[in-house]
């Protein structure tokens, strides 16, 4: 009796001891159970939302290619800009995916859905955390980045299986990721092989598809920019068959049509109006280009008011529609081999330009035109001073050669005389002594101060096209570039990535610079630079735009030349070489001449060249000894150079008076 009492009580402590871990198993199994639970809850919550958003938009049997590529993209974009997975799902969530590929979006779900099975059993933190590593890496190892299709040789590159694995295979090697969520990994491994190579064949599909129709829009741009109009219309015609619910074609063909336009009653322009209606009919949030070209074909029709109303309506649309239109832009960052040559630069030009209301699409620009053609001088003024200020405000500076060119083509002799004395603004622009740096300055040697100054260094590096140019701002905003004084506007750091190299101060071959203030908008050059531009057959305007070139301006060589004979003489007489001086009529710098003296077969740049309000003052240094014995009776000749051509000024030293002056056009 008493042994069996014995063995019960020895089987109690043993047994309590059996049921003890039995509990502490089970509630670990039930914790465990729960924390799977909150996790699989946890998954559900970030990534139903990006299933429902797909699903919606997969009802929608059309695609627009543009809107495709745009929005994965901007998807792919997204994993190296977002800190954590739950912030980059997120993001995928608020994405509007109407108009893109069904089968793309299906594809892309299909890899969501076995990243969101990784992600529900990671009940750790720092699984979960490690997730997004894997999570990125799986995507943009299919990252339209990744993608070079060449359509010309039928090439169309993929992720095979080989690739996936190597993927997944780098993954197993990096030391962050836990044991458990590569075990986890290793499961899903087959599916996720799969799926990766179907999303590719699919997505890569549609990237060969968009690079066809970039083709025939590259062609459309480039025969834009060389006006070359039957050409542009009809590869954006093109475009549009492959692709109806593209952009770009219709307002490429629009404008081809307007600008093809040789009379007032041209059915192109009915054509241009119907189908930049059509546009905004569909695409209302991207309308801010297409008023702008109604505006241009209403005032072709003569229809000056609707014009007018058009202009002041995309004005209006630009910086409302901004985060729409800059959007576009993301797939063309993909495209970097544009950048590599001119004609690349001007599809990139002309692109931006058209999104972001830029140059030929700007509409403060156009009303300006409108004004000055109207006679209304102070209104065209302040259009252009306006649109420049919004521009410095905005901090585009890479818009603003965009902008000038459109002021000097389209605006011409009006815009030239918005501050004619800039004939006498010069710039300095010199190594310093440690770094690469370039210390900036700007000489004013006319009688005019400028307030609320911006400058602008137009840099040209080795291996870019002579019409290609950088723009960086130089320092900050200075209140005022004094008369007849220099300003400092500090220095520069030149550092800029070109073709895989870092450029700098060594590697520049030309700088300009464009000087942005409240009265005036101009460039800014050395005289050298000057000299050599209008020596240059190309700077000189064509025959037809001269004659209302001088009539805006009210000179011309003729009334020129009267008033260059009129002009003083002096010679500063000194032991040695004598200075030569002149005073020339003032009406000369609207023409922004540069002067070299050329004497017994020497050439004399002047040491002194002001703008003052009664003239030009010129000084040439040490030029000869006019009293010595044996002088020669030969005259001096003061060649002023302009981009119309140059004026010969034969200097009679002897009776301090000018000899003969004549001008032959460029």
């Amino acid at each position: 009796m008493d042994s069996q009492k014995a063995k019960v009580q020895w089987w109690m402590p043993v047994l309590g001891v059996v049921l003890l871990i039995g509990v502490g198993l089970g509630i670990w199994a039930y914790l465990g159970h729960q924390e799977r639970l909150e996790q699989q809850r946890a998954a559900d919550a970030l990534f139903d939302p990006i299933e429902a958003a797909v699903e919606e938009a997969k009802a929608e049997p059309r695609y627009d290619i543009d809107r495709t590529v745009q929005v994965i993209h901007g998807l792919d974009s997204a994993l190296d800009a977002q800190g954590s997975l739950e912030d980059y799902l997120k993001y995928m969530a608020r994405q509007d995916y109407r108009g893109v590929a069904p089968d793309v979006l299906e594809a892309r779900l299909k890899v969501l859905s076995i990243l969101k099975r990784l992600y529900a059993t990671q009940t750790k933190l720092e699984n979960q955390e490690s997730t997004f590593t894997v999570t990125r890496t799986v995507l943009s190892a299919l990252s339209l980045a990744k993608a070079d299709v060449d359509i010309m040789s039928g090439v169309m590159p993929s992720l095979d299986s080989e690739q996936a694995k190597t993927v997944l295979e780098d993954l197993r090697k990096d030391q962050a990721i836990k044991k458990e969520l590569l075990d986890e990994l290793a499961e899903l491994e087959v599916e996720l092989i799969s799926v990766m190579t179907e999303y590719s064949e699919v997505y890569y599909k549609y990237i060969a598809e968009w690079d066809k129709l970039v083709l025939l829009r590259d062609r459309a741009y480039l025969a834009a920019a060389e006006g070359q109009w039957a050409t542009a219309a009809s590869a954006a015609d093109k475009a549009i068959e492959m692709a109806p619910e593209e952009t770009e074609a219709h307002l490429l063909k629009a404008r081809a049509l307007i600008e093809a336009v040789q009379t007032p009653e041209s059915q192109n322009l009915e054509q241009a109006v119907t189908l930049l209606g059509e546009y905004m009919q569909e695409n209302p949030d991207r309308s801010a280009p297409a008023l702008l070209l109604l505006g241009v074909a209403y005032e072709r029709m003569g229809r000056m008011d609707d014009a007018r109303l058009n202009y002041q309506q995309a004005a209006a649309y630009y910086p409302k529609q901004a985060e729409v239109l800059s959007d576009m832009m993301d797939p063309y960052e993909v495209r970097g081999f544009l950048r590599k040559s001119r004609e690349g630069r001007i599809i990139l030009d002309q692109y931006s330009a058209t999104m972001l209301g830029a140059g030929y699409f700007s509409p403060d620009l156009h009303m300006a035109r409108v004004s000055f053609l109207a006679g209304d001088m102070e209104e065209g003024k302040k259009k252009v001073l306006d649109h420049f200020s919004r521009r410095r405000n905005q901090a585009s500076w890479d818009l603003v050669l965009n902008d000038i060119e459109f002021c000097e083509s389209y605006l011409g002799a009006y815009f030239d005389g918005l501050f004619v004395e800039d004939s006498h603004l010069f710039l300095e622009a010199e190594p310093t002594l440690i770094g690469s740096k370039l210390d900036v300055s700007v000489k004013n040697q006319s009688p005019k101060p400028l307030h609320n100054a911006t400058l602008l260094l137009a840099v040209r590096f080795t291996d870019m096209h002579r019409d290609d140019f950088q723009v960086f701002k130089v320092g900050e905003t200075v209140p005022v570039v004094t008369e007849h004084a220099t300003t400092n506007f500090g220095s520069l750091t030149v550092e800029y990535p070109l073709f895989g190299q870092t450029r700098g101060v060594d590697d520049i071959v030309l700088t300009r610079a464009i000087l942005l203030t409240d009265t005036a908008v101009v460039w800014v050059d050395s005289d050298e630079y000057r000299l050599a531009l209008a020596r240059t057959s190309e700077s000189a305007p064509p025959p037809e735009e001269r004659k209302t070139w001088f009539d805006v301006m009210k000179v011309d060589p003729e009334m020129l030349t009267g008033l260059l004979n009129s002009s003083d003489v002096g010679l500063d007489l000194s032991l040695g070489r004598d200075d030569v001086t002149l005073k020339l009529p003032r009406e000369l710098s609207i023409l922004k001449p540069s002067f070299r003296l050329h004497d017994e077969g020497q050439t004399y740049a002047p040491e002194v060249n002001k703008l003052n309000e009664d003239g030009i003052e010129l000084r040439f240094d040490s030029v000869r000894n006019f009293e010595g014995d044996g002088v020669s009776s030969a005259n001096p000749v003061v060649k002023i150079h302009t981009r119309f051509g140059d004026f010969d000024v034969t200097i009679d030293w002897k009776n301090r008076r000018i000899g003969g002056v004549d001008f032959v056009a460029r």
